[in-house]
């Protein structure tokens, strides 16, 4: 799974959109299919708030019918997914955010730190 700060929409004969995205890409690496239950992301006040899992904040990401949610996701199969960053960055406040994905073969969602 990776997650990008600052993606902006660039369509062709259109104005570029002023709007900054965190795009998220999850490739099943693994060797059967899983789903994707949630899009998410969590905020802590430090890397040391991480390791010790306590966490801020909490919440879900609404990805929109272009990136359904639930969603198998078959072996070598990738999904990705835009987050608005500036509702992120308000959400986060002066703590560290990390984005992530919940599915059915893990416990605990995949988390990336995010670097505005």
């Amino acid at each position: 799974m990776t997650a990008s700060a600052n993606m902006q929409y660039i369509t062709p004969g259109r104005p570029i959109d002023k709007t900054l995205y965190i795009n998220v890409v999850v490739v099943n690496v693994g060797d059967c299919p899983t789903t994707l239950t949630h899009f998410c992301g969590f905020t802590y006040k430090s890397w040391f708030h991480r390791l010790r899992r306590k966490r801020d904040k909490a919440f879900v990401i609404n990805t929109g019918p272009e990136s359904p949610i639930p969603h198998k996701i078959e072996v070598g199969e990738q999904w990705s997914a835009m987050a608005l960053q500036d509702k992120a960055k308000e959400l986060c406040g002066n703590s560290r955010l990390y984005i992530g994905v919940q599915h059915a073969m893990q416990s605990r969602p995949t988390l990336r730190f995010v670097q505005f």
